[in-house]
């Protein structure tokens, strides 16, 4: 009999620990507190508490079936004592606050309990069996991740109960056992509340992704040629949010986007790309969209009547010993000769003299000439050179300024006009209408009213003022 006895008050026992929530440690701050079955009161935080810059507060019971937090605030906590209990029932604050260090501000966190001891008639509950259990409302909505303590109105006021709590889907969210509802995933469940006496009431949980606070796109600024793409990266937070955004272009004509955040350069211009949460939260990138730098190459053979702005180009030309003409659309330097053949020069025509009946030719040696501007290159010997520039401004047209005129395709020259002969060691008059200079290269236009000696003879024109050293 004695060991049947034994063993009824320890199973009794189990039950009555089992509705205590444990909590870990108590809190450093207190107050203690006794409360008599059926009581209702208000308690207010420490000024010690509401002094500080408050971030959030959160009240909990570790007894539910004793005591019960009813509602709170930022700075108090009503709570009801449902049924007597030898140790005390601890009603804990948790808060979160704010800490400025300088221009620096930190978040910590902190707790405060109320330790309450409750007591009836007898060391016993009221005795009086709950008759009905409400919800403020029917459905709860809150966001994944977000916590909610459920206070259910339990009547008649003086009912004495332990409180059963079971959701039918715990992957969309979980409920403690003194009523703390948590958010896991999106969805729907039903949740049931039910007393010792069977006395229940349901509540439908419904569970969304958080809204959406804030929004960044990386990278913040992207340069594009002309036909290149790239992928937007747009990150919500908080992170458990919808990462859904739509992307958006400010001008569709230079930079497209798709709803992958695919930007595509469409010409040279700038755009803003924009991505926008469901909620109208929204961040940028700035899209600098530069012209396509195009291949292309240069031939003696076919000349060019529209250059580019700005291209990558091969250009090959054999330079035959003694002088060669040349106007091409780059700027053309000694440096570029030089590593293939020593002994080059660069030459620019600077006057065509007259003595008696002989012609001579004064030339300056440079060390570069401009994009477009006619010269003369001297090699001592026959070389082909190969030349392959990136990124180079070019020159729409020839620079004709000076006596030295260029041509960037095949010309009609026609007669009167002086050009270097073959064999590159004068410069003789032309006699055809028909006469023609190659792409590339360079010819003389002189107005003079000296007298020439007859076409029929052919005209030299020696290099006898060469300023180079050849």
């Amino acid at each position: 009999m004695t060991r049947n006895i034994r063993l009824l008050m320890f199973l009794l026992m189990t039950t009555i620990f089992s509705t205590i929530t444990t909590i870990p440690v108590y809190a450093q701050s207190y107050k203690e507190v006794t409360m008599s079955v059926g009581e209702t009161r208000t308690f207010y935080l420490p000024s010690s508490v509401t002094s500080k810059d408050l971030k959030s507060v959160t009240f909990y019971s570790n007894g539910i079936s004793y005591v019960q937090v009813i509602s709170y605030t930022n700075y108090s906590v009503t709570v009801k004592a449902i049924k007597a209990f030898s140790s005390p029932i601890i009603v804990r604050c948790d808060y979160r606050y704010f800490i400025k260090s300088g221009s620096y501000t930190y978040e910590t966190s902190g707790a405060y309990d109320y330790r309450i001891t409750v007591v009836g008639s007898g060391g016993g509950g009221s005795g009086v069996e709950p008759t009905s259990i409400r919800f403020s409302s029917s459905v709860k909505a809150i966001e994944v991740g977000e916590s909610v303590q459920l206070t259910p109105t339990v009547l008649p006021a003086n009912a004495e109960y332990t409180l059963t709590w079971s959701i039918n889907n715990t992957s969309v969210a979980s409920i403690s056992q003194d009523g703390l509802l948590v958010g896991k995933s999106a969805g729907e469940a039903d949740l049931k509340v039910k007393a010792d006496n069977g006395v229940y009431a349901m509540l439908r949980v419904v569970v969304s992704k958080p809204t959406p606070t804030s929004v960044t796109v990386s990278p913040s600024s992207v340069t594009l040629i002309e036909g290149q793409s790239r992928y937007l990266i747009a990150t919500v937070y908080p992170s458990n949010a919808s990462q859904s955004v739509t992307w958006t272009s400010s001008n569709a004509n230079i930079v497209s986007v798709n709803s992958s955040g695919k930007v595509t350069a469409v010409k040279a211009g700038t755009a803003i790309i924009i991505a926008k949460t469901s909620n109208g939260k929204s961040a940028t990138c700035s899209i600098t969209c530069k012209a396509a730098i195009p291949d292309i190459t240069i031939s003696d053979k076919d000349g060019i009547t529209n250059l580019p702005n700005m291209a990558n180009v091969t250009y090959e030309r054999t330079f035959y010993a003694g002088w060669n003409s040349v106007c091409v659309p780059f700027t053309f330097s000694q440096s570029m000769l030089d590593g293939f053949v020593s002994g080059c020069k660069i030459a620019t025509v600077a006057e065509l003299e007259v003595v008696g009946d002989r012609y001579s030719l004064s030339v300056t040696e440079v060390q570069a000439v401009s994009a477009g501007v006619p010269c003369l290159v001297y090699a001592p010997k026959d070389v082909i050179c190969k030349f392959i520039l990136s990124n180079v401004a070019l020159s729409a047209s020839p620079d004709n300024s000076s006596k030295l005129q260029g041509a960037f395709s095949r010309t009609v020259i026609g007669g009167g006009l002086y050009k270097l002969t073959a064999d590159g060691t004068a410069i003789g008059i032309t006699e055809s209408e028909d006469a023609i200079v190659a792409p590339f290269r360079a010819y003389i236009r002189i107005e003079s009213t000296t007298p020439i000696r007859a076409k029929s003879a052919p005209i030299e024109i020696k290099l006898t003022q060469v300023n180079i050293n050849n």
